[in-house]
């Protein structure tokens, strides 16, 4: 460390892995957190894609039991734990002009996403369980064997705690981010995914992981490292040490730990997702935005965009006095009667949405535009009130008053 260094500088020096100098600046350290926060982006796409859309392209497109998505699921568990120890490894020990980690991510973040692609070009089982019960399980192993050591690699221990709160931030919108476009595709009433929607989230995911992971480990320069390498193999063994392992228990508890949460995420969350396809009620985005406006404490309320928005599931939740139906159909026969017995004025949509139909003859006749304004003023003012005489005097719904 020069004279010249700053206190950051001298901070960023602050490594725990042995042998490793960080050096840089203020800057550097900036640009290493944006490249974390990148590849941690990247990371929770994969993790959505394989974890939700794998599951559901076995079952829905390829036409095979979930159980199928558990035989994969286990084989990759199995193989994924024993390479992402090998790798870790390997990467400790390499000594490249680029680095120790960074060419293993790149070659595992484009081979990886190269064949997330491929998983859904197939319906044929065995491919299905090469590809991503054997083959994936080394690629993307080898992604997180290499990156996993990153963040006490290259970020003071002072200043960890801040940026794992920030990674955790971008996974929750890498999250959002695929589940808000999956939303709003999905179809109403459906309890699943056209096999197109499906493979292109698969395909769009994929690149998205590939280019996380390739910006992010480019733009990460990897301090020299002056410890000599060991050799994986003798690195692997001193790892997998029993003995030291039950010296340290904290860690041993800290792995245990996490292979069981690991293993219970695998085992909920990809099912969890099915659960919720399954049950029998419109999912789609517009449909759930419609709950929350019908509920809207309002003087007048206009449902004028869709049919049945208004119906025996959702009647009791209209707060308004007066609902003026600007759609086709908005309101359930069974919903009107609802209403009436509510003490809540419905006034049909063919008298209050017929001033286009009125628009059109006036034009057609030659009107001009304002003969056309002034006699759908005069019109649906006259329906209206002849409607609410009808209701007053035959004591009748206005649905049956306006017929």
């Amino acid at each position: 460390m020069n004279s010249a260094s700053t206190p950051l500088d001298q901070d960023l020096s602050q490594n725990t892995s042995p042998g490793v100098p960080t050096y840089g600046g203020r800057y550097t350290l900036a640009l290493w957190i944006f490249a974390l926060a990148i590849m941690s982006f990247g990371g929770q796409i994969y993790s959505e894609i394989t974890g939700d859309w794998f599951p559901t392209f076995i079952h829905s497109t390829a036409g095979y039991p979930y159980v199928y998505w558990g035989y994969l699921t286990a084989a990759i568990s199995i193989l994924g734990a024993i390479f992402f120890l090998i790798f870790g490894a390997v990467s400790d020990n390499l000594r490249t002009r680029y680095g120790r980690r960074i060419p293993l991510i790149v070659l595992g973040g484009i081979t990886t996403a190269i064949l997330t692609a491929l998983f859904v070009i197939s319906t044929n089982y065995l491919w299905l369980f090469v590809n991503y019960g054997i083959l994936t399980a080394v690629t993307y192993n080898l992604v997180r064997g290499s990156s996993s050591p990153l963040t006490a690699d290259l970020i003071p221990l002072d200043k960890r705690g801040r940026v794992n709160t920030l990674l955790t931030v971008m996974t929750n919108v890498a999250s959002a981010v695929v589940w808000i476009p999956a939303l709003i595709l999905l179809p109403g009433n459906a309890t699943s995914y056209p096999p197109d929607t499906v493979r292109l989230f698969v395909y769009v995911g994929a690149a998205v992981f590939g280019i996380s992971m390739v910006v992010g480990a480019l733009l990460i320069k990897e301090p020299p490292v002056l410890e000599p390498p060991r050799g994986w193999v003798a690195d692997l063994k001193s790892t997998l040490e029993w003995q030291e392992m039950k010296n340290q228990k904290s860690f041993l508890l800290i792995l245990l730990a996490n292979f069981f949460l690991q293993a219970a995420s695998s085992a909920i969350f990809n099912y969890l997702f099915v659960f919720i396809q399954n049950i029998n009620f419109n999912f789609d985005l517009p449909t759930l935005i419609g709950a929350a406006i019908v509920g809207v404490d309002c003087d007048i309320w206009i449902p004028a965009a869709r049919p049945d928005v208004v119906n025996m599931s959702n009647v009791d939740s209209i707060r308004a006095k007066l609902l003026l139906q600007g759609a086709n159909v908005p309101v359930s026969p069974e919903a009107e009667e609802r209403l009436r017995a509510r003490g809540i004025l419905s006034l049909p949509d063919f008298i209050v949405n017929a001033g286009g139909v009125i628009c059109a003859a006036v034009e057609y006749r030659g009107g001009t535009e304002s003969l056309a304004f002034q006699t759908i003023d005069e019109k649906i003012r006259k329906n209206t009130r002849a409607v609410l005489e009808a209701m007053r005097l035959q004591n009748i719904s206005p649905q049956r008053a306006a017929l």
